[in-house]
């Protein structure tokens, strides 16, 4: 919602980014209610309606370039990965701690062209191994991304 009520989304992206660099890199002691509401939503957890899905899409839409889709995480899904408002938002945390389901591991693989695939443990020797070992390495690359983004030194800036 913050997105698609800021006059340039690109704005919106940069300020959010700078925050969050800032809170993780321990310049600043907590993230403003605005980067917290962004960053802690449950619209489109168990429940989803009409308006969330509006304003789902009215953010996708001010979004530079051709964006579809978001993938969230902590909203727990009770089996399996999910999806809601029309494929707009997937729903990928299946519980799979101990604590809460114990769900074995799924991934959702995103192919080009846009199409998705959700891979189920046990499903692997299906898939065959060359596959596997396709995604497998897909994955640990995007991780290595998460974590170089997340470990580069934070830009000093005053808010």
């Amino acid at each position: 919602e913050h997105l698609s009520h800021h006059s340039r989304a690109e704005d919106a992206i940069r300020e959010l980014n700078l925050e969050m660099s800032l809170y993780f890199s321990g310049q600043i002691p907590q993230v403003s209610e605005r980067t917290s509401e962004v960053v802690w939503t449950r619209n489109y957890g168990q429940v989803v309606n009409e308006r969330n899905c509006y304003e789902l899409q009215r953010t996708l839409a001010a979004l530079p370039g051709n964006v579809s889709r978001i993938v969230v995480g902590h909203t727990i899904q009770p089996s399996h990965i999910t999806s809601a408002c029309n494929g707009a938002a997937w729903r990928i945390d299946i519980g799979m701690s101990r604590g809460t389901y114990g769900t074995r591991p799924q991934v959702l693989e995103i192919l080009p062209g846009g199409r998705v695939k959700v891979i189920k443990s046990g499903t692997a020797g299906r898939m065959g191994l060359g596959r596997l070992k396709q995604v497998a390495t897909a994955v640990i690359a995007q991780l290595q991304l998460v974590k170089n983004w997340f470990t580069r030194p934070a830009p000093t800036y005053e808010l």
